[in-house]
């Protein structure tokens, strides 16, 4: 697993209470910043490892998942086109010509 695997794996099954957590009338923990739970029970009264809850995304390790995802998808993109620019211009002046850098005189 990569280290960007293993930081989403972490963020997505993070269950650490953070101060402003608390637990609700249900016995399930909830963030304190979006009120919403950060564990659900399995169905049915199933357990898993002796466990009859799993972690689960609040809205706020949702949007803290997405933005790394995003970053990491922007990061990946650019490391493509670089590897790209690299393989089509030899000459690596050429890497550098954009049409927002053209001067309109070679049509």
């Amino acid at each position: 697993m990569s280290d960007y695997d293993n930081a989403i794996f972490r963020l997505a099954t993070a269950q650490k209470a953070e101060p402003e957590d608390y637990i609700g009338e249900d016995g399930l923990l909830y963030c304190g910043s979006c009120r919403q739970p950060k564990e659900a029970c399995f169905p049915e009264g199933k357990t898993f490892f002796g466990r009859d809850r799993h972690p689960k995304e609040c809205d706020c390790q949702r949007k803290r998942r997405e933005t790394l995802e995003a970053s990491h998808r922007e990061y990946k993109h650019r490391e493509e086109v670089e590897r790209l620019k690299r393989i089509g211009f030899t000459d690596p002046a050429m890497r550098e010509w954009t049409f927002e850098n053209d001067n309109g005189k070679c049509p």
